[in-house]
């Protein structure tokens, strides 16, 4: 086919038809565009002068086979023809009970629950009168009060498992023993068999920490917690050494502990965690030495008397130290990393460099005392005479 030049040419001189349709349309079945006349056209009734084929405005491409039928505009369609030849009843829904009271089941009920319009449902039967329906109710009241008691059962056992003592067994050279829990808190305490010397050693940190001495009679050292705390007491003995480490509790509560120890045996101290504050009383005890490993905000510590030269070690840098002397009893005081300030029998020294030593009460001469050695930072030191 001639390619269409521009303007509106007479369609004789630019389009052939048998070009244009070859073997696959006739000429009736060509359209320009989908526009009013184009079948007319193609028939052979073409206004030229309104409906051009040639130039800017022409489209000559075939079209889609138009719609056989038209279509109708009635609305809504026709019903159709009811071909039903019985045709069928609507049956009605039975009343069921109200949604407040689930379980009120009539004996009607239950038969419309195993029948339809006289038929046994497969693998239902329906109730024999009330009897039926009343048993019925009894075994759905049943199924929550068996649940009931089983939950009651399980917590039970959960509460004596809790309760009951958790003491782990015991071996010549090692024993171990786990806080008890009571309504008052955790507790924990070891025989004393007959030592006149150990150790103890707090390995975890905690908030607070209290620990003083006392007559425990056949127990030589006793921990607790109070109630709701954040930690539970767990004490390892080996070799002579109590060892006490404090992992997290059941109730996430402050970390507080209390500690006594015997009175009537000689100890070696070492407080190895660190703390908010860390209080110590050692009256009446007598004490082979002092490690304060772990930092803390603030150290209170109260010293026996002195059978002889007791190491006083503070590793861990602390911000306010304070120590309590039995008396006069001689003491020594050497900052090793420097200190805001340092008092000692009545007299303030601050700005103290690292290195620098100090002593009071007759230290030097050959007497017992208490020899203290701040090896971290502090900001002040205060040491007072009982």
């Amino acid at each position: 086919m001639a390619p269409n030049p521009s303007g509106d040419d007479p369609p004789a001189d630019v389009f052939d038809y048998d070009d244009y349709v070859g073997d696959d349309y006739g000429p009736a079945e060509v359209f320009q565009g989908d526009r009013p006349g184009a079948e007319e056209y193609a028939t052979g009734e073409h206004p030229v002068e309104r409906y051009p084929v040639a130039g800017p405005l022409a489209q000559n491409y075939p079209a889609q086979t138009p719609y056989d039928e038209e279509l109708t505009g009635a609305w809504p369609a026709p019903a159709e023809e009811d071909t039903d030849p019985v045709g069928f009843e609507p049956v009605e829904a039975p009343e069921y009970p109200p949604p407040a009271d689930p379980y009120d089941d009539s004996d009607d009920d239950l038969h419309l629950l195993t029948t339809h319009q006289g038929f046994e449902l497969p693998g239902w039967g329906a109730p024999e009168g009330a009897e039926a329906a009343q048993g019925a109710r009894v075994r759905r009241y049943r199924r929550p009060l068996v649940v009931a008691g089983v939950v009651l059962f399980l917590a039970g056992m959960a509460a004596a498992i809790l309760v009951a003592p958790r003491w782990v067994g015991t071996s010549a050279d090692r024993t171990e023993a786990v806080g008890q829990t009571g309504v008052s808190g955790d507790a924990v305490s070891g025989p004393v068999n007959g030592r006149e010397s150990a150790k103890f050693e707090l390995v975890d940190g905690a908030a607070a920490v209290r620990l003083h001495t006392d007559d425990l009679g056949d127990d030589l050292y006793r921990v607790t917690t109070p109630a709701g705390s954040g930690v539970t007491p767990k004490v390892d003995e080996a070799d002579g050494t109590v060892q006490l480490r404090l992992p997290p509790g059941e109730h996430g509560g402050p970390s507080e502990v209390t500690i006594v120890l015997n009175n009537a045996v000689r100890w070696t101290l070492q407080l190895n965690g660190g703390t908010a504050q860390t209080t110590v009383d050692l009256t009446g005890a007598e004490v082979d030495g002092v490690d304060l490993l772990g930092g803390a905000s603030r150290i209170d510590l109260t010293l026996p008397v002195p059978t002889t030269v007791v190491p006083v070690r503070m590793a861990g840098g602390v911000d306010q130290f304070l120590v309590k002397l039995a008396g006069a009893t001689p003491v020594r005081v050497q900052v090793q990393s420097g200190a805001g300030e340092v008092t000692l029998a009545g007299a303030t020294h601050k700005g103290i460099a690292p290195g620098q030593s100090f002593t009071a009460n007759g230290w030097g001469s050959g007497e017992a005392g208490f020899d203290v050695q701040a090896v971290a930072g502090m900001s002040a030191l205060t040491i007072t005479d009982g």
